[in-house]
C-alpha cells in the first residue's frame, strides 16, 4: 500500500503571505492544488492532508480563496488533541495513528510525505522507528514560500511525482529554487 501525505500550510496553501484580512479568490493556487493532488492520486492508494492547521482555518481558506473539493481526508493534529504533546511530535503520533490502520502486516508499504518545516521530514523519518519494513519517501519544501514559490514547487511535483512514487528505496529530498 502506498499513502501519501501533504501538511496544508505552505505545502499545498500560501498560508505565511496570507491573513484572514487578505484572502480573497486564488485561481491559480485553486488549480494548482487540485492538479498536484490529482497527480498524485495516479500514484498512490490513499492521500491524506495532515496538518497543525486547525480544521476551521482550512474550510477557511477553502470557502473565501479556492471553492474546491479536495475529496482527501483532511487530520488536524490540533483538532485531534493531538497538541498535547511535544510540537515536534504532533505530525510523528498523527503520521503513526493513520498508517496503523493500513500497515498493519509486513507487505509492500510506502508513506510519501510533503511538508515545509522540519517536523513534516522528522514525522517522515520517525515513520521508521515504528514500522521498520516501510519504505518513506520525503520532499522538504521551501519554508515560508511565497505564492510564486508555492506555484513552482508545485509544478516540481507534478512534473517528479511519478519518479519519486515509483523510486526503489527510501528518499529524502530537499526543495531549493533560485
Amino acid at each position: 500500500m502506498k499513502i501519501i501525505v501533504f501538511d496544508f500550510d505552505d505545502t499545498l496553501f500560501p498560508s505565511t503571505f496570507t491573513s484572514y484580512q487578505d484572502l480573497g479568490e486564488m485561481p491559480e493556487i485553486s488549480a494548482s492544488m487540485l492538479s498536484v493532488i490529482d497527480k498524485a492520486r495516479s500514484y498512490c492508494d490513499k492521500i491524506y492532508i495532515i496538518t497543525n492547521a486547525k480544521i476551521e482555518w482550512i474550510d477557511f481558506c477553502n470557502e473565501k480563496s479556492l471553492n474546491i473539493d479536495l475529496n482527501v481526508e483532511i487530520i488536524s493534529t490540533v483538532d485531534q488533541g493531538y497538541n498535547t504533546h511535544d510540537i515536534s511530535c504532533w505530525k510523528t503520533v498523527a503520521f503513526v495513528d493513520v498508517l496503523k490502520e493500513h500497515f498493519l502486516f509486513e507487505e509492500n508499504h510506502e508513506l510519501i510525505s510533503f511538508g515545509d518545516c522540519p517536523n513534516d521530514r522528522k514525522a517522515c523519518m520517525n515513520i521508521k522507528k515504528v514500522f521498520p519494513y516501510v519504505v518513506v519517501k520525503n520532499v522538504l519544501m521551501l519554508p515560508e514560500p511565497s505564492t510564486l514559490d508555492l506555484l513552482t514547487e508545485h509544478r516540481i511535483i507534478e512534473g517528479n511525482i511519478r519518479s519519486i512514487a515509483m523510486h526503489d528505496g527510501d528518499l529524502d529530498i530537499k526543495f531549493k529554487i533560485k
